[in-house]
């Protein structure tokens, strides 16, 4: 998929899909606040949630945080690439 294209829910499912359980390490990287992964948690927990869903709450959660002004297109590449490319654990 082309990464010049803007943030939306159609992108951010995909993102989803790639995630596993490190979902809450993502939303630390990308400046989701704790007690907010904490709630999306707890939302999870109670409905139930399948992982997917989980995911794109969260991408969803940061994608409204943004600044109307941010370059979206590069920050949606880079979460795409933040995703595919594994950290390396030192």
């Amino acid at each position: 998929m082309p990464t010049n294209e803007p943030i939306t829910e159609d992108v951010l499912r995909e993102v989803a899909r790639q995630l596993g359980p490190e979902w809450t390490t993502v939303a630390t990287a990308l400046g989701v606040t704790r007690p907010r992964v904490q709630v999306i948690q707890r939302n999870a927990m109670l409905q139930s949630q399948p992982p997917l869903l989980v995911n794109l709450e969260m991408l969803m959660t940061w994608a409204k945080a943004l600044p109307k002004c941010a370059d979206k297109v590069r920050t949606t590449a880079t979460v795409r690439h933040s995703v595919l490319v594994p950290v390396a654990v030192a």
